[in-house]
């Protein structure tokens, strides 16, 4: 019977790494961490559309794992998570990863589905509001 991942690692798919590209490049740079990455050079190494890469590179500098440093031809990042324990799961996620790369992206796929239920049963109950919220005063 195989152990369940860390409960860092779950933590950390379900509230900071929202797809295989942000997983892709968080670990990337967590394992070149001495290097500072434009959205081009992480699209060029992992092979993905550089506009992708920069959306992506800036959704996981939001959660808290990437340094951002500017320059004339655009953003840079490093990877400075903002915890030691974020350090800690990102470096469980990089062992999970190589040993037990489905279940990780099973999980990361999860996860995502279960954002998309949540946000159509929004959009759902949203269209039951009849003449909009009201507002104070």
């Amino acid at each position: 019977m195989q152990v369940a991942l860390p409960q860092g690692v779950l933590d950390l798919l379900q509230t900071k790494v929202g797809s295989f590209e942000e997983l892709e490049l968080l670990l990337l740079l967590f394992r070149d961490r001495n290097v500072s990455w434009s959205a081009s050079a992480v699209a060029t190494h992992l092979g993905m559309d550089a506009d992708l890469a920069a959306e992506a590179l800036a959704r996981v500098h939001a959660a808290g794992l990437l340094e951002k440093s500017s320059r004339k031809d655009g953003p840079i990042y490093s990877y400075v998570p903002r915890a030691p324990e974020l350090d800690q799961a990102v470096a469980d996620l990089a062992i999970a990863y190589d040993g037990r790369r489905l279940e990780v992206i099973r999980i990361l796929n999860e996860h995502a589905v279960s954002r998309l239920r949540l946000s159509a049963l929004r959009m759902f109950s949203d269209s039951f509001v009849i003449g909009g919220k009201k507002k104070d005063g």
